[in-house]
C-alpha cells in the first residue's frame, strides 16, 4: 500500500512537472502579448540642423537592457528637413505589455560645435502586424547636452 501511494506522488510530480515544462510564453503562448520586431525613427530638423561630421545613436532600452539600436554618421541634417527612416537592429526582446515602460535614448556625438533641434518620431512594429507610433516635439542636442532620455509612454500616439 505504501510503495503504490509513493508511486502514486512520484508520477503526479513527474505529470504535473511536464506539464509546466510544455507550457509556452512568448509570441506562440495562449494569452501571450506580442513582441517588438521593427523600429524606426524619423527625425524632423526644424531651425537649427544636424552637421553631417556628428554622429546620431538611438537605443530603445527596456529595463535598462538594450532592445534595438541605430545610428547615423556621415548624413547631414539641414534646417526644416525630413530625415529618410532610420532603421533600427534589434538586440533584445520587448513585449508589447512593456513598451509604456521602455525609453529611447538619442545621443549625439558632435564634431565640434554643434546644435540640433528636431521633434522626432518613432515606430515600432508588433509581431502580431500591428503598429504602435510615438512623437516627441522639441528636441535640442548639443555639445553640452548631447543625450536625452525619453520615455515611450510620454510620446504615446493614439
Amino acid at each position: 500500500m505504501r510503495k503504490a501511494a509513493l508511486a502514486l506522488a512520484a508520477t503526479m510530480a513527474l505529470t504535473g512537472w511536464g506539464c509546466a515544462a510544455t507550457t509556452t510564453t512568448g509570441t506562440t503562448g495562449i494569452g501571450a502579448n506580442p513582441r517588438l520586431t521593427t523600429a524606426s525613427v524619423t527625425f524632423m530638423t526644424r531651425d537649427d540642423g544636424k552637421d553631417e561630421d556628428s554622429a546620431v545613436a538611438v537605443q530603445i532600452l527596456n529595463d535598462g537592457r538594450l532592445a534595438a539600436e541605430g545610428s547615423v554618421v556621415d548624413v547631414d541634417f539641414d534646417d526644416k528637413s525630413v530625415s529618410a527612416p532610420l532603421s533600427l537592429g534589434l538586440t533584445g526582446v520587448l513585449d508589447s505589455g512593456d513598451l509604456d515602460d521602455a525609453q529611447v535614448r538619442i545621443r549625439l556625438t558632435p564634431d565640434g560645435r554643434d546644435t540640433w533641434m528636431f521633434d522626432m518620431r518613432l515606430t515600432v512594429g508588433l509581431s502580431d502586424g500591428t503598429q504602435r507610433s510615438y512623437f516627441w516635439s522639441g528636441l535640442r542636442l548639443d555639445e553640452s547636452s548631447p543625450e536625452r532620455i525619453l520615455a515611450f509612454v510620454s510620446g504615446r500616439l493614439p
